[in-house]
């Protein structure tokens, strides 16, 4: 007889309809292809994640895009976190400033005039970046989000946009050239 488990994850109360979907869809998605089941309680804002033993990584992978949908992704974001090479990156903003003004400054800096920055950190780093209520999430491969994180916290230490852009322009190169140069010689 099999053992189940669960986790139990918070969301937005206003996130939820997104974790479910049109007509269940998102929820059957994630059910069916990470094989674990979900309950949403509404009233909580909480998703119970049951899971059987054979299924424990899959339940951490259901988790994570639970964690996606709550923070701002759009559902297809998310769905990136079932490749095995992506993760999630959550940083509360409000464990670097001091007070709700400076953290309202701190999401426009990130944001940019007109989303620029946020597009800047994307292309530039081909990852996806989401802002909501006191974080700023990250999906992508994992070297590319550490560099996401590591630039975004230099603009909450006051650095420049233009610095910014130099360091995440400089560190994208350098991921660029070393997996180029991985690449030739492992086909030796």
């Amino acid at each position: 007889m099999k053992e189940f488990f669960e986790i139990v994850v918070k969301i937005p109360e206003e996130r939820i309809p997104v974790l479910i979907g049109k007509n269940g869809d998102v929820k059957k998605r994630i059910e069916n292809e990470l094989k674990i089941k979900l309950e949403i309680n509404k009233k909580e804002n909480s998703v119970k994640i049951i899971y059987d033993t054979d299924h424990a990584l899959n339940a951490l992978k259901a988790k994570n895009i639970v964690l996606a949908i709550g923070r701002g992704f759009s559902p297809g974001v998310a769905f990136k976190l079932l490749n095995d090479e992506f993760v999630l990156e959550i940083i509360d903003l409000s464990e670097i400033v001091s007070s709700r003004k400076e953290l309202i400054r701190q999401r426009g800096r990130i944001i940019g005039e007109k989303g620029r920055c946020r597009k800047f950190f994307e292309d530039t780093l081909n990852v996806n970046l989401a802002i909501y209520g006191k974080t700023v999430s990250i999906i992508g491969k994992y070297e590319e989000v550490s560099i996401a994180r590591e630039g975004i916290l230099m603009l909450a230490e006051g650095k420049s946009h233009a610095s910014v852009y130099r360091f995440l322009e400089r560190k994208a190169l350098e991921l660029r050239e070393r997996r180029f140069y991985e690449a030739i010689y492992k086909k030796d």
